[in-house]
């Protein structure tokens, strides 16, 4: 039965897994993604971005889609991938609570 503990927090971890659709493109599911990245909990949260850490060309495309700024500065640098996810994060939360789910 030890083993059924294992199982069980696989099974845990597969379901806690952040939903991220990596093929939206459509502005309203790209807004509902964020949302739900507001609405999880500190392990959802810290999985989901290690996710999108790995998945910078979503990151983009959820900034853009909650007019996050990407650039920076005059010469328009892209803004790190780190801090855009922190941005979604914050965003989510926000979305979350107006959303008063």
């Amino acid at each position: 039965s030890g083993n059924t503990g294992t199982v069980c927090s696989r099974i845990r971890e597969h379901l806690d897994r952040p939903r991220f659709d990596p093929t939206a493109t459509d502005e309203y599911e790209l807004l509902k993604q964020i949302r739900q990245l507001g609405q999880m909990d500190a392990q959802q949260k810290k999985t989901a971005k290690a996710h999108l850490l790995n998945n910078p060309a979503l990151v983009v495309r959820l900034s853009e889609a909650a007019s996050i700024k990407t650039t920076a500065g005059k010469v328009c640098k892209p803004v790190g991938i780190a801090s855009l996810v922190s941005k979604l994060i914050q965003h989510g939360e926000r979305y979350a609570e107006n959303a008063g789910s």
